[in-house]
């Protein structure tokens, strides 16, 4: 199994989920859809993908599993249409 790394590559947005939620899921955590943008042209250029613990809810009435975990991948399109991974966290508690 390789571990993600800055400037790793993919042909799609779908391969760069599968390939993170197959190492996440190795590692023993889920993951889910963070911020993404979409530029004026309508053409996502960033997408983030957290742990499923990451983030801290303040206002939550019921039990959450938010944790604050900081275990994260943020994956840019470049001008040739492929996506690339711009930063990794690694930390996951």
């Amino acid at each position: 199994m390789f571990k993600p790394y800055v400037g790793m590559k993919f042909g799609s947005l779908a391969e760069a989920y599968d390939f993170y939620n197959t190492y996440s899921w190795v590692l023993g955590f889920s993951i889910r859809n963070g911020d993404n943008f979409v530029n004026v042209k309508d053409i996502q250029t960033m997408q983030e993908y957290k742990c499923q613990c990451s983030g801290i809810n303040k206002n939550a009435i019921r039990s959450t599993t938010r944790c604050g975990c900081k275990a994260e991948l943020r994956v840019h399109l470049n001008d040739c249409g492929e996506w690339y991974v711009k930063s990794f966290k690694e930390e996951h508690n």
